[in-house]
């Protein structure tokens, strides 16, 4: 079934609340969805403006890492916010996004989710999601200026198949058959997302990121800032730090960083 084009209509048919507080901005292609969402916060957006393409010719996620963005087979969304204060905490705008994404997959497809400490998503093992949250800090008033929080999701494999070692690490969430997958999922994790983003300080997403981290109790190699290592992953705290006992035994709380489940 060829996928149904993106749409204003087709995305707020899917959501019970929060219609109108987003504007859509939608695209056959941009370099980026994050870059042309941070263009339109430098000219005076307002919160809420939502930025969608079919495709990204120059889409990345954390650390700079491509992210493999084919037309018509994914979603590519940047979401702009304007925090306040006690809602300018990054890791708390990244980690609420990855439980949106989360419920919303499972809400719409019925599949489990799990969550990779910090900000990926997966089922069934691979990867379908990543979040990427910039932003720009405003010093005289001691919070973001704005931040713009970008979702990739693989909803569909590409008519060819992931390229290279994506083959193996990611996945699609439907092989095409039910309409208008995109549309659903996207008014799904707006909808959850804007819930929690307005409540921020009040962490209501930290029960289900902990139920549904991948690395829990699972032997991980880890990188932060500079140091890397290897233990076992023990716990997310309520910061959502990632709790590990490594290899000479001692206790690390990662605030920021990487962790990735160790192979045998």
């Amino acid at each position: 079934m060829k996928p149904v084009p993106l749409s204003e209509t087709s995305i707020q048919s899917g959501m019970d609340r929060y219609k109108n507080v987003f504007t859509f901005h939608i695209y056959p292609s941009v370099a980026s969805t994050n870059d042309t969402a941070r263009d339109m916060a430098a000219a005076g957006q307002a919160e809420g403006a939502v930025v969608l393409a079919e495709r990204q010719t120059r889409g990345r996620g954390r650390q700079g890492r491509p992210f493999f963005s084919p037309e018509g087979t994914g979603i590519y969304m940047s979401l702009l916010l304007r925090p306040d204060p006690e809602q300018s905490r990054p890791e708390l705008l990244t980690t609420a996004a990855a439980v949106a994404v989360a419920k919303a997959i499972e809400e719409v497809t019925g599949k489990q989710a799990g969550i990779k400490w910090v900000n990926d998503v997966f089922i069934d093992g691979k990867k379908v999601c990543g979040i990427l949250t910039e932003g720009a800090f405003d010093g005289r008033a001691g919070k973001l200026a704005y931040a713009v929080v970008g979702i990739g999701v693989n909803v569909r494999p590409p008519e060819n198949g992931f390229p290279g070692e994506l083959a193996e690490t990611a996945a699609g969430l439907s092989d095409g058959g039910d309409g208008d997958v995109r549309g659903r999922l996207i008014g799904k994790i707006l909808e959850k997302y804007w819930g929690y983003y307005k409540a921020l300080p009040e962490k209501a997403f930290y029960a289900d990121y902990k139920e549904r981290s991948i690395l829990t109790g699972k032997p991980v190699t880890f990188q932060s800032g500079q140091e890397t290592g290897q233990g076992m992953a023990l716990d997310i705290d309520p910061d959502f730090a990632l709790i590990v006992r490594d290899d000479k035994g001692h206790i690390r709380r990662l605030i920021s960083g990487e962790a990735r489940a160790k192979l045998a």
